[in-house]
């Protein structure tokens, strides 16, 4: 290896550790408490972005790969720029705040270059589709004395933009770069760090040794590891590699289709995101909008995400009831015992984390930085698991690199919700999509869908989310839907491109580990994740299963959506018991319709009833038929 090579790597991996390691004193409030530096919050936000444009600059080349062992000249002026904008902004604030608003040269100058420079960061590490559309909302504020309609504003003078973005409340350095800054970094640095100490590998043989010899035994551990550490790292595409290189062979081997394989690991990766506690950096912008305590957010979403949980599992066992599969041999099964031996003490950072932001109040950056602290202490107890200098240092260049992409992103939100802020877009279309909609909370409920399905694409699920939540949400609150509900609603959906083709990025990635063609999996994924499509509709209709409301709705209405599940996954799966006509799907489908949409009491027994009733006959007729005889041409001639 070349010296200069060897040289970059330990730059880069010392000042990565520099700089995570800032963060956690900072957020941890111990510079402030224990030594004589003060870090105004503007300074700290500037620090944050310039590191994160630095670091991208120097890691990632023009050609958005990563930089060969010399760093090319210009790529060192930009990652120089990168730091020294935002620099300007943090340790001048005041003196730019006193003289804003009188035009002032070197603030708009300092506004458009960090502009330019976020672009071209997220043109290296996002693509160029959503750096088009956060540079379509640059264009937008330039030219919207010119355009008709909703799009129309008195056109806005170029130094004002300028000066709006670089220190404005609502400008690049406002509520989402903080929260990139004091939150979403911590938690990375988390998930990191649980990988690094062998949480990955502890859940996987968990999964293995708890579900490893059902019927279809690979695809429930896929599940079951994807939705445990799928929780605790909030990375879709991290769990898919992370957990999919051990259970996506394991389930070709029993019998699995390659695209079927693969299908499962992404839409069970997906999951994790949706499962509290950690959720990935969106959710922490959602509990900023809504000025709700984090941990309120993640009993909001737990039932959705059980219930999400729950139809892939039994579709997931249907198909191997079909398929006519197996579990794993003994053999191939860890006894549970030795791996909960080895692995116990991993729920403890878990607990801590539920314990300090649920019973004490902590902050969610501080309840992750004390979790984090118990997993390594914890860690020095196993050898093989121990977390030494060297480790933690690998740690926090992972941390960062990770933070890259999510610090990019969120700096290019700030400036599609500057562009909101500026020319009051969001009202605009807020008021627009009503009057479509005709005051039809359905229509503009399938609308938002498409939008943020289409959006999301596009952009990725920050900018999406961000998008609809200044531009859609108002209106649907409008319309008498709750807050949680409706933010809740447009998370969901700014997802559902990550298992939906032509996108798909999670079929991709497992698609790439089951060596299977990527539209299959993304269409099967589709499928398998249908549920993630119906909940956003059920909880808006009815907020109970967002565990809101008198305990009693919320027992009924949770019983009935659970019911509603199963017939869900029955209808599209084809079975329940035995092998269904297509009649018989389409009764279940529209029993799990009535159970998860209606309001009404009636109607949800009704729609429970009858396809109950047929649950019952064909409970009857495999009786009848005697074990072994599960064969779809035959038990359903009733």
């Amino acid at each position: 290896m070349p010296i200069e090579k060897k040289n970059r790597e330990w730059f880069i991996r010392i000042f990565s550790s520099v700089f995570i390691c800032y963060h956690l004193l900072y957020v941890s409030d111990f510079l402030t408490m224990y030594t004589p530096i003060l870090i105004s919050p503007s300074q700290h936000v500037s620090l944050h972005l310039g590191g994160i444009l630095f670091f991208s600059f120097l890691l990632v080349g023009a050609g958005r790969k990563s930089n060969p062992g010399h760093t090319p000249w210009y790529d060192i002026l930009l990652a120089i720029a990168g730091l020294g904008v935002p620099l300007y902004y943090g340790f001048f604030y005041e003196d730019l705040i006193l003289r804003s608003g009188e035009g002032a040269l070197d603030i708009s100058a300092g506004g458009w270059l960090l502009m330019a420079l976020l672009l071209e960061a997220s043109r290296r590490l996002l693509g160029l589709p959503f750096t088009s559309i956060v540079a379509g909302f640059v264009i937008y504020l330039l030219s919207s004395g010119y355009l008709p309609g909703i799009l129309f504003h008195p056109s806005i003078p170029v130094l004002r933009i300028g000066e709006f973005m670089f220190v404005s409340g609502t400008g690049i350095f406002g509520a989402i770069v903080n929260i990139s800054a004091n939150v979403v970094i911590v938690f990375i640095l988390f998930s990191q760090i649980l990988l690094n100490a062998g949480a990955g590998d502890f859940f996987t043989s968990l999964a293995t040794a708890a579900f490893g010899g059902m019927r279809g035994g690979p695809a429930k551990m896929a599940i079951i590891s994807s939705g445990l550490f799928g929780t605790l790292s909030g990375s879709p595409v991290g769990n898919v590699a992370a957990t999919g290189t051990f259970t996506i062979p394991l389930m070709k081997k029993t019998g699995y289709s390659s695209h079927y394989a693969g299908a499962v690991e992404a839409v069970a990766s997906l999951g994790g995101i949706l499962m509290p506690p950690v959720m990935g950096a969106t959710i922490f912008i959602l509990s900023d909008f809504l000025s709700m305590p984090y941990i309120e957010v993640c009993k909001r979403a737990l039932m959705p995400a059980i219930l999400y949980y729950l139809c892939l599992f039994m579709m997931v066992d249907q198909e191997a009831v079909r398929l006519k599969l197996k579990g794993l041999e003994k053999e191939l099964r860890p006894p549970i015992i030795s791996v909960l031996k080895k692995g116990w003490w991993y729920a403890i950072p878990l607990f801590v984390l539920i314990y300090l932001l649920a019973v004490v109040q902590y902050s969610p950056q501080k309840s992750a930085i004390w979790a984090s602290a118990s997993l390594v202490i914890l860690s020095l107890l196993r050898k093989e698991n121990r977390m030494g200098p060297m480790k933690l240092m690998v740690s926090f260049e992972q941390a960062l690199r990770a933070m890259l992409q999510v610090g990019v992103a969120m700096g290019c939100a700030s400036i599609i919700m500057a562009a909101f802020s500026i020319t009051g877009l969001g009202f605009s279309i807020s008021t627009l999509l009503t009057s479509i909609s005709g005051g039809n909370l359905a229509v503009l409920l399938v609308l938002t869908a498409l939008t943020s399905f289409v959006m999301g694409m596009g952009i990725g699920s920050i900018g999406c989310y961000i998008f609809l939540a200044l531009a859609v949400v108002p209106a649907m609150v409008k319309m008498g839907v709750l807050g949680i509900s409706a933010h809740l609603y447009v998370f969901y959906w700014s997802l559902l491109s990550f298992i939906t083709p032509p996108v798909a990025i999670l079929a991709y990635v497992a698609a790439g580990l089951a060596k299977a063609n990527p539209f299959k999996v993304g269409w099967q994924a589709s499928r398998l994740g249908v549920l993630a499509y119906a909940l956003p509709f059920a909880f808006v209709l009815k907020p109970q299963l967002l565990l809101l409301g008198h305990p009693i709705d919320i027992l009924v209405v949770t019983a009935f959506a659970v019911l509603g599940t199963v017939y869900m996954a029955s209808g599209v799966g084809g079975h329940f018991i035995l092998s269904l006509k297509w009649f018989q799907r389409l009764l279940f489908l529209a029993g799990a319709a009535i159970l998860l949409f209606s309001t009404s009491f009636l109607w949800m027994s009704l729609a429970a009833i009858i396809p109950g009733v047929m649950a019952v006959r064909l409970f009857y007729l495999k009786k009848q038929a005697g074990p072994g005889s599960i064969n779809p041409d035959h038990q359903n001639s009733e």
